[in-house]
């Protein structure tokens, strides 16, 4: 068996048959091809809507949910991508788009934690020289 492509046409050649088999592309295979053409260009709006409209046709056509992955990690939505990644199967892209997220979560809460903590210890401390001062002023320190 051999498989070639002529255009948009499918050419399978089957030499224990002895045939040749021309296929033309369903309107599904015509909206696949057009959403692959349209993320290896890099028009992400296109893409995404491309990839909705194939995995609305079928939704258990894992590589459809790639696309989607791909095209909201593109814009930086990694939760979004997240889904789409474990919906396609795809331990590997749900990884790189957990990463990029709890880098963005750490990156909104870390000044906030460390502020947090600043806070604390200048509590601490205030409170400790205070108690000094107070025994100090009180005599109780004195000797």
């Amino acid at each position: 068996v051999s498989i070639s492509y002529a255009g948009e046409l499918l050419i399978v050649l089957d030499a224990t048959l002895g045939e040749l088999k021309v296929f033309e592309p369903t309107e599904y295979g015509a909206l696949v091809r057009e959403a692959i053409r349209a993320q290896k260009e890099g028009d992400i709006e296109r893409n995404y809507a491309l990839w909705s409209r194939v995995v609305a046709q079928n939704t258990n056509f894992s590589y459809g949910y790639r696309g989607l992955g791909d095209a909201v990690m593109n814009q930086k939505d990694y939760k979004t991508a997240m889904a789409y990644y474990e919906q396609a199967v795809l331990p590997g892209d749900y990884s790189r788009a957990f990463v990029q997220q709890r880098r963005l979560t750490m990156q909104r809460v870390f000044p906030w934690i460390m502020g947090g903590i600043l806070v604390l210890i200048a509590a601490a401390c205030g409170w400790s020289v205070g108690r000094r001062v107070v025994r100090y002023c009180r005599g109780t320190d004195r000797k």
